[in-house]
C-alpha cells in the first residue's frame, strides 16, 4: 500500500524542467496533508503555491471525490487539446469538463476559499491531501485518499504507468 510510503512524513516539491524553448513547465510532486479552516478556506502547500502563484484553475479531477489544481499556463494546455465541434457529445463532453471549472484567488493572507460551486464538484472534509500528479495538483479529503490507496496498490500503479509509457513510446 502507498501508505507504507508516506509513513515518513509530509513532503511535497516541484521540479522545474527546461524545455527546448528555453522556458520552463512545472511537474507536481509529492504528498502534502493538512487541512481546511471553519470558512472553508485551505492553504495550498507553500512549495506548490510558489509555482501557482496567487490564481488557481480549480475543477473536478478525473479522480472521483477530487478536485484538479492548474497553473493558469498549465490549464491552457489542457484546454488547446482539440475536439470536433461537429460532434455533438465531444462538444457536449468539452462544455461539462470546461463548465466545471473555475479561475480562483487567494485572499490576502495566502487562503483559497471553497465556494459553494467548488464544493458542489465535490465532497471535501476538513482533513484534505495535496497530491502533486505532474502538471497539476488533485486535493481531496484524506478519507477518499485512503479509500484509493485501497483501491489500487503502489505495485498496480507502477504497472499502469508503465503500460501508459510503452503506449507513448509507439
Amino acid at each position: 500500500m502507498w501508505s507504507k510510503w508516506l509513513q515518513v512524513g509530509n513532503f511535497c516539491a516541484i521540479m522545474n524542467l527546461q524545455i527546448k524553448e528555453g522556458g520552463k513547465i512545472s511537474v507536481f510532486f509529492g504528498t502534502y496533508f493538512h487541512q481546511m479552516d471553519a470558512k472553508n478556506r485551505i492553504r495550498i502547500p507553500a512549495k506548490f503555491g510558489k509555482e501557482l502563484s496567487s490564481k488557481y484553475i480549480v475543477g473536478k479531477s478525473s479522480i472521483d471525490g477530487a478536485l484538479a489544481i492548474y497553473t493558469l499556463e498549465g490549464f491552457q494546455k489542457v484546454s488547446k487539446k482539440k475536439h470536433s465541434p461537429f460532434n455533438a457529445k465531444a462538444e457536449m463532453a468539452y462544455t461539462l469538463f470546461f463548465g466545471s471549472y473555475f479561475e480562483v484567488a487567494e485572499d490576502g493572507q495566502g487562503r483559497l476559499q471553497i465556494t459553494d460551486a467548488i464544493r458542489k464538484i465535490v465532497n471535501l472534509e476538513k482533513d484534505l491531501v495535496s497530491i502533486g500528479a505532474d502538471d497539476h495538483i488533485n486535493l481531496m479529503s484524506r478519507s477518499r485518499f485512503e479509500r484509493m490507496q485501497e483501491e489500487l496498490s503502489f505495485e498496480d500503479a507502477l504497472a499502469i504507468l508503465d503500460e501508459q509509457s510503452s503506449k507513448s513510446d509507439s
